[in-house]
């Protein structure tokens, strides 16, 4: 429901469960609190056509499932015992909260080392927003004549490949 209450219209909220009982209970659940929401409009809007529950097998089908989806948020409401085994397999999450009294809003006001984090699956390929992030970087080469004649094969073949004979030429005339 906290995603929903943004109420952009762009939310998308998953939940993967191992049990339909908790599905069903999650889904009642819903229903009764949406009424007491301040946004219950949005809410339900978001509900209704941006909301998938998927039932898995076990858990490391749940942990495909996520990393298919690469949250920008994942709680993990599992028993304490199955958390580390179970973060150890998600490699796509923005933000993992790792159980019962670790919800998402904690992420969002206090606990998280950022609130930028990356949305549309765009967790498969990047992080969250990080001061490392700011910093100008620049990758520095430096051949000698040996390295630049050990290169030159490879160079030769990219460049007969993407018919960039150019490139090609550019080591080629220096050896």
């Amino acid at each position: 429901m906290r995603k929903a209450e943004h109420g952009s219209g762009k939310e998308i909220i998953y939940l993967a469960t191992t049990s339909k009982a908790l599905l069903r209970k999650i889904e009642k659940s819903l229903v009764k609190q949406l009424p007491e929401r301040s946004h219950a409009a949005k809410c339900e809007k978001v509900l209704k056509s941006r909301f998938l529950a998927v039932t898995c097998k076990n858990l490391d089908q749940a942990a495909q499932v996520s990393n298919y989806i690469a949250p920008e948020h994942l709680e993990l409401q599992i028993a304490d015992k199955s958390i580390d085994a179970l973060t150890n397999k998600i490699t796509t999450a923005g933000a993992i909260l790792q159980g019962y009294m670790t919800p998402t809003v904690l992420g969002d006001f206090t606990a998280g080392p950022s609130h930028t984090l990356p949305t549309g699956r765009a967790g498969r390929f990047f992080s969250g927003l990080q001061a490392t992030d700011f910093i100008r970087r620049s990758s520095i080469l430096r051949y000698d004549a040996k390295s630049l004649a050990n290169a030159a094969p490879v160079v030769e073949t990219f460049a007969r490949l993407e018919k960039l004979d150019g490139h090609g030429r550019s080591l080629t005339i220096r050896l």
